[in-house]
């Protein structure tokens, strides 16, 4: 008895599947190498976002003329105005609650700043670019 080939295939069938192979292969480098561009292209976008918006937050202290009242380094002064830096007045907010502050006047506690302390109702996304500069800040 003579063994049987359990598929018969032609050299036809041979290079069709081949050339199957070969495609499916390569569709499958390519939307490989595009995910990792896409990957690498949102990594860059988060990783610029947060310098932008410290960027943004740099560019409204300075221009609301904080550091009159706050200082050069906007480390306060003493009986007046407190420090903008992480060990001041910062440590008591978070970047909505701050926000909240620039907007609206309101503090922690349920008051209000002191004059001459401005509330500048700026946008949220103002406020907390801000904190984000802020935070920069040692």
């Amino acid at each position: 008895m003579t063994a049987r080939p359990l598929i018969c295939e032609n050299n036809n069938t041979m290079q069709t599947k081949t050339s199957l192979f070969s495609l499916t292969l390569a569709l499958g480098i390519a939307v490989s190498a595009a995910t990792i561009t896409e990957s690498a292209a949102k990594s860059t976008m988060t990783a610029t976002k947060p310098a932008a918006q410290v960027a943004h937050g740099k560019a409204l202290v300075g221009g609301n003329g904080c550091a009159n009242c706050h200082g050069a380094k906007l480390a306060g002064r003493k009986g007046f105005a407190p420090s903008l830096l992480q060990t001041g007045v910062l440590k008591e907010y978070n970047a909505a609650t701050f926000a909240r502050v620039m907007n609206t006047g309101e503090t922690n506690d349920g008051g209000y700043v002191h004059k001459p302390m401005p509330v500048y109702h700026l946008k949220n996304a103002d406020g907390t670019a801000i904190y984000a500069y802020l935070k920069t800040l040692k």
